[in-house]
């Protein structure tokens, strides 16, 4: 509870100034809010304009329909939305302390969360499957992960880049995956250290409602994981790189572009 002294007194800030029965809102500074508002708005900023490259990304250029890009793509869709819808709300609430858009609005906004929170998770599930078998068992990869789950076009570009590598390195191809599986393993570890704070607080509090400042600061840290994920994937993927630079470049508006080799060892 945030207390103001006017005249010696002390009174109480309410979230609704006409309802002194609604939550009490806690003060800060200018320069905290300022701060804040600066720093959240750079995140969600950084989660909504770093999946649209992905989904932008792996949606036009061809040679990135792959089993485990669609993956990737289901995941930057969800944390796409996550960006856009969840966190500015979740940020204000954060940040004012207060919740201003009605009771159902407010289960809406919860319903949303759970979902796409469940979305990216079983996503996060799949991808750690994909690279298991990837890694573990190759040969028999794409038929236990391509046949029944991806559509026919997706399976004919994957025969096709499986016919490639039969007549490649076979070492180069085993590298390839293994790196693969070290990159989306960093965005499986970096997803569940953000989780665990929040089922942390709810092991030691054991009901988080009850302080709502903790509660939705640690809803936005998971939130977070949904804006570290395009970080990853530029920190560790070439063909991302040269992706967000035909993107930026405005050459995706090109007829021919969704051809374009992303991969120049491919060359």
């Amino acid at each position: 509870m945030d207390l103001n002294e006017i005249g010696g007194h002390q009174i109480v800030q309410y979230c609704f100034a006409s309802d002194n029965t609604s939550c009490t809102k806690e003060t800060r500074s200018t320069a905290v809010y300022v701060i804040l508002y600066v720093f959240f708005i750079s995140v969600v900023m950084l989660t909504v304009c770093g999946n649209l490259v992905v989904i932008i990304s792996i949606s036009h250029f061809k040679q990135l329909h792959t089993p485990t890009n669609l993956l990737l793509l289901s995941l930057a869709v969800a944390d796409f939305l996550i960006g856009l819808i969840v966190m500015p709300l979740a940020m204000i609430r954060y940040i004012e302390t207060c919740w201003y858009f009605g009771r159902i609005f407010c289960m809406m906004f919860y319903l949303v969360l759970g979902i796409l929170t469940f979305v990216s998770l079983i996503n996060v599930v799949f991808i750690s499957i994909d690279r298991y078998f990837a890694v573990c068992d190759p040969l028999q990869y794409y038929n236990k992960i391509t046949v029944n789950v991806i559509h026919a076009h997706v399976i004919k570009t994957v025969t096709e880049q499986l016919t490639y590598r039969n007549g490649s390195n076979t070492k180069v191809s085993k590298r390839s995956e293994i790196k693969a599986a070290k990159t989306l393993g960093t965005v499986v570890a970096v997803f569940l250290l953000c989780f665990l704070p929040y089922y942390i607080g709810s092991l030691v509090q054991g009901d988080l409602s009850v302080s709502s400042s903790v509660t939705n600061s640690l809803i936005f840290v998971i939130n977070t994981s949904s804006a570290m994920n395009p970080i990853i994937y530029a920190l560790f993927y070439p063909w991302f790189q040269k992706s967000v630079k035909e993107i930026l470049k405005f050459r995706v508006c090109d007829r021919a572009s969704n051809l374009i080799n992303l991969f120049p060892e491919n060359q």
